[in-house]
């Protein structure tokens, strides 16, 4: 039986995300206060994966742990709108 890939229906809400290499490290060096770390990798990964929700909350708690609560807002916001999105 041949099937033809243009026929396999992918689920439309599939986020890819990064692995869970990735998101150990994340979450060690936030753990760590390493947040210039943290920041990059969370920056990294919005940026390979602009859906993975998780990891706007760790940027947006980078963000507001460091001050910059402006850049913390736009970041929670974000991980809330993906929320809605796929939820909803």
């Amino acid at each position: 039986i041949h099937k033809n890939p243009s026929s396999i229906q992918k689920n439309p809400i599939q986020v890819r995300s990064p692995s869970q290499v990735e998101v150990n490290a994340l979450l060690e060096n936030y753990h760590k206060g390493q947040y210039d770390l943290a920041e990059n990798l969370a920056t990294n990964i919005t940026q390979k994966y602009p859906d993975h929700q998780f990891s706007w909350k760790v940027l947006g708690a980078v963000f507001q742990l460091t001050g910059r609560l402006q850049e913390s807002l736009i970041a929670n916001q974000r991980a809330v709108a993906i929320s809605i999105k796929f939820f909803h």
